[in-house]
């Protein structure tokens, strides 16, 4: 289970359609009989068999969780119990007056112009107000060398690391997450393939 905080609602959802996308699976929205797990949700399971779920995704206010499980079966009760112990304790915590958010300082790149088999190193800089240890999290996922700084990650124009149209602009994304699950605003760039 992977649980995210974020500054906003708005900012989570963002995040969770981030990820949906990204994902090689395409989990379906709501629908589950008659579950409704937090503010919005998204199941997948083999064959849309809706009693063997392996994957849900769901959003609780600024809250993010991922659970998934081939053997535990029963993964929906587990995120439906969730949901109602965080409706049964108390109001919800206002992040920017009880959890030390992340900040993404800055983004660095080399050159955002590149040609087929440039390759840039990626460095993020980034502060969090407790001093937690952070991770650091690119989508898509960057290449990491043997020795490279934890906040450094490499770009490589090759047809094998990027999306088509190959030529063109291609959107990067950031974010870093602290240890106690608290998630950066996501910080985008833009690299551009040349012929």
């Amino acid at each position: 289970m992977t649980i995210g905080l974020h500054q906003s609602p708005t900012e989570a959802n963002d995040v969770a359609l981030d990820y949906l996308n990204e994902i090689s699976i395409k989990m379906m929205e709501g629908g589950l009989g008659n579950a409704q797990i937090g503010d919005r949700f998204w199941w997948w399971s083999p064959n849309s068999d809706s009693e063997n779920v392996t994957n849900i995704l769901f959003l609780k206010e600024n809250a993010l969780f991922i659970l998934s499980s081939h053997s535990y079966k029963n993964l929906v009760d587990l995120a439906r119990t969730l949901d109602e112990d965080i409706k049964r304790k108390a109001d919800y915590l206002k992040i920017d007056e009880a959890i030390s958010v992340p900040k993404i300082e800055s983004v660095s790149l080399a050159k955002s112009n590149l040609k087929e088999g440039d390759s840039i190193k990626i460095a993020i800089q980034a502060t969090d107000p407790s001093n937690e240890p952070l991770e650091y999290q690119t989508q898509p996922g960057l290449i990491k060398f043997q020795g490279d700084p934890e906040n450094v990650f490499t770009f490589v124009a090759s047809r094998d690391q990027v999306d088509e149209p190959f030529f063109g602009s291609h959107k990067l994304k950031f974010v870093v997450i602290n240890k106690s699950n608290v998630v950066s605003a996501v910080a985008e760039r833009i690299v551009t393939i040349i012929p």
